[in-house]
């Protein structure tokens, strides 16, 4: 792994509490894998492939298949994906598909978990970071549903 991987997850939220020497451990188990246009990179229902981190680009999650497909939102670089199912070895809960050219660096659940293992102390600081991520998107969960239901209480009356 280059320099600009270490650069980069150290400005992801999932990793900005990492030291030097913890970044450093995690670049090295990490994979760069590239996706193009319309390729699926995690898909609804199956085993996650590991965890993903956006390097360049910009994907869609989407709930549902085919055509009955729900565009949930957009992610862009910076941003991960599969964590929740990494940490909970469940299936993915929906399908991340690249808009355009996409390069992700992935670490699979086998060596996160045995990183996070063999560094309790960054395992800790990846768990509370991952605890104020979901926070958020909680929060923007229920804004999202408080506005629909005030469209829908408008609507109804």
């Amino acid at each position: 792994m280059t320099h600009d991987i270490k650069t980069i997850l150290k400005a992801i939220p999932l990793f900005k509490t990492l030291d030097d020497r913890e970044i450093e451990g995690l670049s090295k188990l990490m994979a760069m894998q590239k996706f193009e246009a319309n390729q699926p990179i995690m898909v609804e229902g199956h085993p996650p492939p590991g965890l993903y981190v956006l390097l360049e680009g910009k994907v869609a999650v989407m709930k549902g298949k085919g055509n009955a497909a729900d565009h949930i939102c957009d992610l862009d670089a910076g941003e991960c994906i599969g964590e929740i199912e990494i940490i909970e070895n469940a299936p993915c809960s929906a399908s991340v598909v690249a808009y355009g050219s996409v390069n992700t660096a992935v670490i699979v659940e086998a060596n996160l978990n045995n990183f996070m293992n063999s560094q309790p102390r960054a395992a800790i600081k990846i768990l509370r970071q991952m605890v104020v991520v979901l926070g958020e998107r909680l929060r923007k969960s229920n804004i999202s549903y408080s506005s629909l239901m005030t469209i829908a209480e408008s609507v109804g009356n």
